[in-house]
């Protein structure tokens, strides 16, 4: 019995590991909004059109027409958080991650009371 115990210790323990290991691999990479709702409408795509969010180490840079937003980003478990050094005064972001592979990504969140849901497509950016 104390075996068994040591080896689900040690495979948690793995585990756990892993899941920090790999913390932000999921949105690694730069994406194109290709959906956006909010409060449960789809917002004009003339609104997001072209924009771009951007993960790479532990930085961001959101794009949406032309505003920058750059900043610090960090995941646990499957709640991406973001916090803006370009505003540092907005308080911390968070979405949860509902959807994360190689070609897409989408997220939900609740910033301030107003729901969202964006979808993402793998940019391919110069």
């Amino acid at each position: 019995m104390q075996s068994l115990s040591k080896y689900v210790l040690v495979l948690f323990s793995i585990l756990l590991l892993t899941q920090c290991s790999n913390n932000g691999k999921e949105v690694e990479g730069s994406w194109q909004i290709q959906r956006w709702q909010a409060n449960g409408t789809d917002l004009p795509k003339a609104v997001y059109e072209g924009s771009t969010w951007t993960f790479e180490g532990s930085t961001y840079k959101v794009n949406i027409a032309n505003i920058i937003d750059e900043g610090k980003y960090r995941m646990i478990a499957d709640t991406l958080f973001m916090k803006s050094e370009t505003t540092p005064e907005r308080p911390e972001m968070h979405y949860i991650l509902l959807q994360a592979d190689s070609a897409t990504l989408k997220l939900k969140g609740d910033l301030a009371g107003n729901k969202s849901e964006i979808s993402f497509a793998k940019a391919n950016l110069p």
